[in-house]
């Protein structure tokens, strides 16, 4: 039985957006109120460090959402939106130019998914033509989105002055007899030029495109939409309050439409302040809520239970997926149980993650492998942590010596 376990560790699928969806459904470990906070109406914010879930917080929403007659999910990955991913990085092309190609194929990615889901209702003539009509008038509109950049006016002003001179000689007998008089005048003309330039912001038909979108959604008979834009960091920073005023007022206003964003908040912009004291972007508390951090239900100091239980559960839905059909009912306890020498070997395992699922998986697989036939005991998974951070971890901290060195102090004090 060990030697089974450990097997299905060694399968293990370490990354979600590489995993398939039923799958990603079937190993979703809801925790405390997160599932309720995740699947609420409210316009949110989902925030977590790398590997700590978000991929698969989302997909599990799309998915769960899809099965229901009238709601439609949308999930959209911001790596690869576009026919050019290098377009939004190259900061040698202009700010305009960049973001005028982030808001056209983010509302473009938006408009595809709609229409195969229209198309699909077509096909069983659950969908009017009305509603295909409509997203091609959406698909006008979104051409039409334009960054306009600073904009220099040139204004000319001209002005004249006139000079004028007079003479006279008189010559007389007696008195004044004979008068002479010469005048001579002349013309200046003087011309200046005067240029102002605009504050660089972005021009959007707001309107059109929303109400389009209202009106899309009521042909389709969605009574909601959820819109799910994962991997929101990976958009450059500079070009993020862009995006974000598009949200704020192209989508955000549609009372049926619901909008999440995974994002890692120390790498995320999502407002940007105006000389006008006005902003661009959304307003974090305000406009969407931040109140979902997915840190706070799985680091081990946190919630010492909570983490355990998470993990336990999580690894045990993973390798269930992977044991065949007789064998896929063990839940977490048994898992611990059975995979591990003591409980306190599991417990090395959640704290060596530090609350990223993708770390824990990672640790169990070298830990499965390092222990063979054998239960995992605590020297293996120590061993096995140590060997992950300075695999994963390691490299990405090479560029900076502070954050090398300081990584392997904790690697040698604190893990090992």
């Amino acid at each position: 039985m060990t030697t089974e376990i450990n097997a299905a560790l060694l399968r293990l699928t370490r990354r979600a957006d590489q995993s398939d969806p039923v799958n990603l459904v079937q190993t979703f470990v809801d925790v405390g109120p997160l599932l309720a906070l995740l699947t609420s109406r409210d316009h949110q914010l989902l925030y977590g460090r790398r590997g700590t879930g978000k991929t698969h917080a989302l997909t599990y929403l799309a998915e769960s959402k899809r099965h229901e007659a009238t709601e439609q999910a949308i999930l959209i990955d911001l790596r690869s939106i576009g026919s050019s991913g290098g377009l939004y990085a190259d900061s040698n092309l202009p700010l305009t130019e960049r973001g005028t190609r982030l808001l056209v194929d983010t509302l473009a990615a938006i408009h595809d998914q709609l229409t195969d889901y229209a198309l699909e209702g077509a096909y069983s003539g659950e969908t009017s033509g009305q509603a295909l009509s409509l997203l091609d008038q959406l698909a006008d509109s979104i051409a039409r989105v334009r960054v306009v950049g600073p904009v220099e006016v040139e204004s000319h002003r001209q002005s004249e002055t006139s000079e004028q001179a007079n003479a006279a000689l008189a010559v007389g007998m007696q008195g004044p007899s004979l008068s002479l008089q010469s005048t001579s005048g002349g013309r200046i003309l003087k011309e200046s030029t005067v240029r102002e330039s605009g504050v660089t912001r972005h021009s959007i038909h707001f309107a059109a495109v929303q109400q389009l979108l209202s009106r899309t959604l009521i042909a389709l008979g969605l009574e909601r939409l959820w819109i799910l834009l994962d991997e929101w960091s990976s958009i450059p920073q500079e070009l993020q309050p862009l995006l974000a005023d598009l949200l704020r007022r192209c989508i955000l206003p549609i009372s049926n439409v619901t909008v999440k964003i995974a994002a890692i908040e120390q790498r995320s912009r999502f407002k940007e302040v105006l000389a006008n004291r006005d902003y661009m972007g959304i307003e974090v508390g305000s406009d969407m809520s931040a109140d979902l951090d997915l840190d706070d239900f799985m680091v081990f100091g946190n919630d010492r239970g909570r983490a355990r239980a998470f993990f336990a559960e999580l690894l045990a839905k993973h390798v269930n997926a992977q044991l065949s059909d007789s064998r896929q009912d063990m839940n977490g306890d048994r898992f611990v149980r059975d995979a591990f020498t003591q409980e306190s070997a599991f417990s090395e395992l959640v704290q060596a993650a530090e609350g990223v699922p993708r770390d824990a998986i990672n640790i169990a697989i070298i830990s499965a492998q390092r222990a063979d036939e054998n239960l995992i005991g605590v020297p293996t998974v120590r061993s096995a942590a140590k060997t992950w951070y300075q695999r994963d971890k390691e490299s990405g901290a090479n560029a900076n010596t502070d954050a090398h060195d300081l990584l392997i102090w904790i690697i040698d004090e604190v893990i090992a």
